[in-house]
């Protein structure tokens, strides 16, 4: 893996593997143990200022409307034009995941030129009212509309953490990290932060690009996503 360089103190602020996402077709997985998802909406705004259209799939109340606003003030941005371009969906049972994602999938439910962030899939597999087999069966079929997600070249963005203390999640999670291209991981020694990134050839031979500073407007669909702001 290549590892992002960094000063003595890194901010998550500086830590991004984008330098154009011109054609960004990618299904890419951010780990780790710490501040994954902050980062993750750090890079939402980052994908907004090069035109991307952003739609969030919240999976365990991990999308944080403040950690938007607080970016969007550092780089002078304003804040209420980032909340109104990111549309939120959340679904709290492995059904609804797995309804929401492969919705994905429909181009009549999916508004062109829209990148996805899944936030914390995996969580609502384990849970105390989902049985051991249901939950494992469940996530192999959440990771197979992931892979047809990767095959169809929709813009797909996975933020999880890599460890759960159940028996299920360690094989699911290596079936994912085995699709995932890129891969990220991030790692905190004190107060350092450092990025990791696996790349296949393909997206190493991505030309850099210039990023635009204009946020997009609200767009006019908000089925069945909502805005924040």
């Amino acid at each position: 893996m290549q590892e992002l360089p960094h000063r003595d103190f890194t901010p998550l602020t500086s830590l991004s593997p984008f330098e154009s996402l011109d054609h960004w077709n990618f299904t890419g997985l951010l780990t780790g143990k710490s501040r994954i998802f902050h980062l993750a909406h750090v890079w939402q705004i980052q994908f907004l200022l090069q035109n991307h259209r952003i739609l969030v799939i919240d999976c365990a109340i991990r999308f944080n409307a403040f950690f938007l606003a607080d970016e969007a003030m550092r780089l002078g941005l304003q804040s209420e034009a980032v909340l109104q371009s990111i549309l939120v969906q959340r679904a709290f049972t492995p059904y609804q995941i797995l309804d929401v994602v492969t919705g994905i999938l429909s181009k009549s439910h999916r508004p062109s030129y829209s990148t996805y962030f899944l936030l914390a899939p995996m969580k609502q597999f384990f849970d105390g009212d989902v049985s051991e087999e249901e939950g494992k069966f469940l996530l192999q079929k959440l990771i197979g509309v992931i892979r047809k997600i990767q095959i169809a070249g929709i813009p797909f963005v996975i933020v999880e953490r890599e460890s759960y203390d159940h028996p299920s999640f360690a094989p699911a999670f290596q079936d994912l990290v085995k699709l995932a291209n890129p891969l990220w991981q991030l790692t905190q020694i004190d107060d350092l932060y450092s990025l990791k990134t696996r790349k296949l050839p393909e997206i190493q031979r991505q030309k850099p690009g210039v990023m635009t500073t204009d946020i997009p407007l609200a767009h006019p669909y908000s089925d069945p996503y909502q805005r924040i702001a």
